[in-house]
């Protein structure tokens, strides 16, 4: 009797260890809300979106990506490119609430040449977006790049 005991004893002792060890990826699943479907990888979500605002009353955009975080660095999204922008969020986040990703702004269009500047969320009371030089930038085009 000891003896099946301990057997059953030692048989669910290996259950509850095979349940606790199974592995998580770090960072946790990456879902991206409605519509999106990151997989439980760590890596960021699919189907980013975000909105930008233009100054002097220029209106918004809202522009979104199509597919996987590798698919979305390949595509490129035109911007109004006769204004600056004052206002920039990206919305796709990781479940902890960190921006899965940025907004790289091109001068030029088919986001050509060197990126002028890159913001996962950018807002200073009206005051426009500046690039690296300090000067307020006028993008034509933007692709989402993992934050």
């Amino acid at each position: 009797m000891n003896g099946l005991m301990f057997l059953a004893t030692l048989v669910l002792a290996l259950l509850a260890t095979t349940a606790v060890a199974t592995p998580v990826p770090a960072g946790g699943p990456a879902t991206g809300g409605p519509g999106s479907s990151g997989a439980p990888s760590g890596l960021p979500p699919n189907n980013p979106t975000a909105t930008v605002e233009y100054s002097n009353g220029g209106g918004s955009a809202f522009l979104d990506g199509q597919g996987t975080f590798q698919d979305v660095q390949t595509q490129c999204r035109g911007l109004d490119g006769t204004k600056n922008l004052v206002y920039v969020n990206v919305f796709t986040a990781y479940p902890d609430g960190r921006k899965a990703y940025k907004l790289r702004f091109y001068g030029q269009w088919a986001c050509q040449g060197n990126p002028i500047a890159e913001t996962a969320f950018f807002s200073n009371n009206g005051q426009p977006l500046l690039g690296s030089d300090g000067k307020p930038i006028t993008p034509l085009s933007a692709r989402f790049v993992p934050a």
